[in-house]
């Protein structure tokens, strides 16, 4: 089954954690409740990415190929994290898990601090016989060769296939640089949109994810 990330962001003012994100009323279940939510196209990057959950909080570490650095093992709701992000975890139950946060500050610390780790992957031949691209690609070392061309299958351990196996290393950078960036970019807005000092220690991200 697959397993998916609810990110939401809050900034901080004289002491009060406050929600970030455009949030709209709901009335898709209950008229009266009147409960919110954040509209699909707004709020953070929330794409399914298993390298992405792994670094942040260890979720599906290893699912890919060797276990990414992890930045936070899971902490679980941080204190004075707002209500409406509280009832948004709530209202998931028993299928949330993992629920975490980071800091902006940690966030890209962290990255810094690993962007240039070089991530162990296995492979499997498609057939037998490799394409004359993939045979070259084959003869480089395994340290210094990046992500292979097609005619292979990815292996999450190196084992249980009956064709040759290889190995190869990507850099963090490579596998989550993108998604970084995107989450970046929403943050540096937050702080503009909202004038938050000292952005790094006063904004966050609440994460939870569900499978």
């Amino acid at each position: 089954m697959g397993c998916d990330i609810h990110p939401y962001v809050e900034h901080r003012t004289k002491r009060i954690w406050h929600p970030s994100d455009i949030w709209v009323k709901d009335y898709r279940y209950n008229e009266k409740r009147k409960e919110f939510r954040i509209p699909c196209h707004c709020g953070i990057e929330h794409s399914r990415h298993y390298n992405w959950f792994a670094f942040l909080a260890g979720v599906r570490n290893g699912s890919w190929g060797e276990r990414i650095p992890v930045l936070a093992e899971p902490r679980g709701l941080p204190e004075g994290c707002c209500p409406r992000i509280r009832g948004a975890a709530k209202s998931w139950g028993s299928d949330g898990h993992s629920h975490s946060y980071l800091t902006f500050g940690e966030l890209e610390e962290g990255y810094k601090r690993h962007k240039d780790d070089r991530i162990g992957f296995y492979g499997a031949l498609d057939d037998r016989n490799p394409s004359p691209e993939l045979a070259r690609w084959l003869e480089a070392d395994e340290h210094s060769r990046s992500e292979p061309p097609g005619g292979y299958c990815a292996s999450g351990s190196g084992a249980g296939y009956s064709f040759p196996r290889f190995r190869w290393h990507q850099r963090l950078s490579d596998l989550i640089g993108d998604t970084y960036s995107r989450w970046k970019d929403y943050l540096w807005g937050v702080s503009f949109e909202h004038g938050v000092p000292n952005d790094r220690e006063n904004i966050r991200v609440v994460f939870w994810f569900d499978n």
